[in-house]
């Protein structure tokens, strides 16, 4: 993969899953999503870093720097099956009609049956594949460092179109009336007709939108950007509604994936070490919850509680109306030294249980009541 933003590299897994009328007759299952990004730190070699879970119908699916994709049950913490790619999985798989698409940084994008784990297809392109799927209407949509989204027939595994921007692409796609947003490292957020594959506008930020993966509610798309500021932008005209200003980059929350929006409230993390709730209407900030350390994952919505980790080591539970904590789990770090430590994973909520990834390629279970450990899948 390419290096990117000055001398570290990132291996980047971002995601977005839309199911809406996807081939095949089979009923699509129950899933959840959640993206983030991966970071390998580079003074520490060797070290596996597992990207943040999909969980469909009592399994979860995650990757991981070892080159695998995983399926584990949710209820044992037991392997079920392992698929081997010839690279990094750091996306957050899509699942749709019992196939589980990802890829990987040895340029092929994949599907799979989730019930085998038996390949069906894979499509090389020109580049690592950077980003998560969104899938709409059998279609995957897909970003790679080779600077191209893609669209890609699910059924057949053939390309329908690719859309060239100036630079790499590390931020997932979200979908909405027929139309793909995205962000590129040219600075520049995307709308693109899904049919055709033509540009409707552009909006310029006011640095790169290396990790901005767009969220979208009532005709405005959210996202966050490198510039220290989170936006909001029309959908229809590409004009900018209002920007909030953080104390440092934006690379969590609006950063790694759609930030969870709920009663009219955006919640997204910033390299300042504070985690944000900001007024969609107006963009006024209605709380900040400090942590020791920078956000690199995306949030976590469930029953008034959001859930969030830190550099610092901790999943923290805040409380979504007051940003109270509720209580934190201490997930480790990296060896002293390391140029990322602490939580890299976004959280994915099923069941009364929240799940991440954590430092050596484990995934992790916790209560959602006591945020105590449930159970830990080490590969």
């Amino acid at each position: 993969m390419k290096e990117t933003l000055g001398t570290i590299a990132l291996l980047i897994g971002i995601g977005v899953l839309l199911l809406s009328g996807c081939a095949g007759t089979t009923p699509t299952p129950t899933v959840t999503l959640v993206p983030t990004v991966i970071p390998k730190a580079a003074s520490v070699p060797n070290i596996e870093h597992a990207a943040p879970p999909a969980i469909a119908d009592g399994v979860v699916y995650y990757g991981s720097l070892d080159s695998n994709l995983y399926a584990v049950d949710i209820q044992t913490g037991q392997e079920k099956w392992r698929f081997k790619t010839g690279g990094d999985v750091l996306v957050v798989p899509a699942i749709a009609d019992r196939v589980v698409y990802f890829g990987s940084s040895d340029n092929n994008f994949y599907a799979v049956d989730i019930r085998t784990g038996q390949e069906k297809w894979r499509l090389k392109i020109g580049g690592a594949i950077t980003t998560s799927a969104a899938i709409a209407d059998g279609v995957a949509y897909f970003g790679s460092d080779d600077n191209n989204l893609y669209a890609v027939d699910i059924p057949t595994g053939q390309e329908k179109w690719r859309f060239e921007t100036g630079r790499e692409i590390y931020a997932a796609p979200a979908i909405a009336d027929g139309v793909v947003y995205f962000g590129s490292l040219d600075t520049h957020l995307y709308a693109v007709d899904i049919q055709t594959g033509e540009q409707k506008w552009k909006f310029k930020a006011g640095g790169q939108l290396g990790f901005a993966a767009p969220a979208i509610a009532d005709g405005v798309v959210y996202f966050g950007n490198f510039d220290t500021h989170f936006y909001a932008v029309d959908i229809q005209t590409g004009e900018q509604k209002w920007k909030f200003k953080t104390g440092a980059r934006i690379s969590a929350g609006g950063g790694f994936l759609p930030s969870p929006i709920a009663d009219g409230v955006v919640y997204f993390g910033s390299n300042d070490n504070n985690f944000y709730a900001v007024i969609i209407e107006t963009g006024q900030e209605k709380w900040r919850f400090e942590t020791g350390g920078d956000m690199h994952a995306s949030s976590a919505m469930g029953d008034g509680v959001v859930y969030f980790g830190s550099h610092d080591g901790n999943i923290y539970a805040v409380d979504s109306q007051t940003g109270q904590e509720k209580w934190r789990f201490k997930a480790g770090t990296l060896p002293k030294g390391g140029d990322f430590e602490g939580i890299a994973s976004s959280p994915a909520i099923v069941g009364g249980v929240v799940y991440f990834g954590g430092v050596g390629g484990d995934l992790i279970a916790v209560d959602i009541q006591t945020g105590q450990e449930s159970w830990r899948f080490k590969p």
